[in-house]
């Protein structure tokens, strides 16, 4: 048996333990077994309380992750790429951006709380028909669900996906007409199903690793919920083929024609997860072996929260919950193709290599410009990194950083078709908004998510060519001094009344030097004239001067 020594086991537990139980740690010497009788007993009870914190953690983020990252069980910073094959539901709630944007102008306080108890209802409401089916959500974004049944030999999978997304379809009703203090609201839900195959990769870092499933399945079940109606249930070729000998279809659209019979759940065999409850020795080793072993299992799965999110569940303590909040961000939405179709044409090792390279190009970037890979998720064609810029850090460049990161971004690919001489290269185009989104946990007993919602990032992406990273007219009048750019002719967006204009642009304008600390303040001139009379007044006079405002936004 392997002897574990407390010295290699403390650095690696700083990041998982609140600062107050990890400064404790730091008093013990590095060889425990030196201790006198006495002091090694209070030693091996305060190891015993890290362990006891431990495993909160661990249960935690085992609600974060989908069934097959679970089962998995991958090492961090050791790729993995391989071919699924299964049926995919995709389900996409309309009604939502109108919801955020309603409650948001009630401050934060009113419309966070009522944006919570919507969102919780929600989720679970979506979550139960899906877990009671047998399926695994991939993942929930707030007004869109990925969900997975892994391909049977007698396609009980197409018809697990189907009646799971009836099911969906009955639960989402009461949302239709919602009546809240603020006004009324409405949220419903189109679906599409389809059976086929996808690329599933993990990549990344010890730090921050992320999972992403997407390829022709994916793409092909968002492709029919975007024909499909509110309320329908829409199915792709593949699953309609089987789906017409067990189910009522009007050409691909599923008939609820089930009544009673649709039941509640499947009668399925239910997959255990990874226990955390453990046995404690009394012995020194044993208790430092059993510290290992939890801190192990921790570690294969923390990389896959962002750090900020991470460092507040640690911080949290034993309610391990976000706080949910609306605020102020820059979001960046960048669709990414081809990965998939390299999968599919040079086998997942070649392009987990090649996704690998890019991820962590892409982390080193957005981290460098203050942001945040927030969800790596399939998208109709490609996949989408999420990056949000404003959370935790809030201040007056975060969109110009957003902007620079995103022209970082394309010239990063850029290096990659040329490293693997990747014929057809890999393409990428952005969207980019700024303004109050909902930020927050949703979940249940056994499943949770963190949402970022309210934003029209996707909407914005959706109109750009390859090459082109779309702005607002809103940010590109506070960030047009640092970029070139052109207008293009203006569009119309899911949800917004009117054209909207929009800038795609192209370069850091000549001269524009975008480094951290060195932030202008845009568009706050008198504020700017105040702030330097009163820098001269200190340093003329000697005298002293107090500055107030409020913490992080700027």
């Amino acid at each position: 048996m392997t002897h574990v020594l407390w010295s290699d086991l403390r650095p690696r537990l700083a990041r998982y333990l609140p600062p107050s139980l990890f400064n404790r740690l730091r008093n013990l010497p590095h060889e425990l077994e030196q201790l006198p009788p006495a002091e090694l007993h209070e030693a091996s009870d305060l190891l015993l309380e890290v362990t006891r914190t431990l495993n909160p953690l661990h249960r935690v983020l085992v609600d974060y992750m989908p069934r097959y990252l679970l089962e998995l069980d991958p090492t961090p910073n050791q790729p993995h790429g391989e071919m699924l094959e299964g049926t995919f539901i995709f389900a996409d709630v309309s009604g939502f951006t109108a919801l955020t944007e309603m409650l948001a102008r009630q401050g934060d306080a009113k419309g966070r709380e009522v944006m919570n108890q919507i969102m919780n209802r929600l989720f679970s409401s979506v979550l139960d028909p899906i877990t009671a089916s047998g399926g695994d959500m991939l993942i929930f974004v707030g007004d869109a669900a990925m969900v997975y049944f892994p391909k049977d030999a007698h396609n009980n999978d197409v018809s697990q996906a189907i009646r799971a997304a009836l099911r969906m379809q009955r639960a989402i009703v009461p949302f239709k007409h919602m009546e809240t203090e603020f006004g009324p609201c409405s949220l419903t839900m189109s679906i599409g199903v389809e059976r086929g195959v996808a690329y599933a990769a993990v990549v990344g870092t010890t730090q921050r690793m992320e999972l992403l499933i997407s390829g022709p399945g994916t793409y092909r079940a968002m492709q029919a919920e975007v024909i499909a109606e509110s309320g329908q249930v829409l199915l792709g070729e593949e699953a309609a083929k089987i789906a017409e000998a067990h189910f009522t279809l009007e050409g691909a659209l599923v008939v609820d024609d089930w009544g009673n019979r649709l039941g509640d759940y499947e009668i399925i065999t239910p997959t255990r997860r990874r226990g955390s409850s453990t046995h404690f020795g009394l012995a020194l080793g044993e208790i430092l072996e059993t510290l290992q072993t939890n801190l192990a299992r921790i570690e294969r799965l923390a990389p896959f929260l962002p750090e900020d999110m991470l460092a507040l569940l640690v911080n949290t303590d034993r309610r391990r919950k976000l706080q949910s909040e609306f605020r102020p961000v820059a979001v960046q939405f960048i669709n990414v193709i081809g990965v998939e179709e390299l999968a599919l044409s040079h086998g997942p090792k070649v392009a987990t290599q090649v996704f690998q390279s890019y991820f962590n190009k892409a982390k080193t970037i957005i981290e460098q410009n203050e942001g945040i890979i927030s969800q790596i998720d399939a998208y109709i064609s490609g996949f989408f990194f999420l990056n949000t810029f404003g959370v935790p850090k809030s201040h007056e460049g975060t969109t110009r950083y957003a902007v620079a990161a995103a022209l970082q971004l394309s010239q990063a690919l850029e290096h990659i078709n040329q490293q693997y001489q990747l014929n057809p290269p890999l393409r990428q185009r952005g969207g980019i908004t700024y303004g109050l989104t909902f930020n927050g946990e949703i979940g249940s007993n056994y499943r949770r998510e963190s949402v970022i919602a309210g934003h029209r990032a996707a909407r914005l992406m959706s109109k750009a060519e390859a090459g082109q990273i779309i702005l607002d007219s809103e940010i590109w009048e506070n960030t047009r001094n640092a970029f070139v750019g052109e207008e293009l002719p203006a569009v119309h967006l899911k949800g917004i009344d009117g054209p909207v204009v929009i800038v795609n642009v192209r370069d850091i304008r000549l001269g524009t030097r975008l480094e951290p600390l060195k932030r202008p303040l845009l568009e706050r001139m008198t504020e700017k004239v105040q702030l330097e009379k009163a820098l001269r007044a200190v340093k003329s006079k000697r005298q002293s001067s107090a500055w107030m405002g409020k913490v992080v936004l700027g």
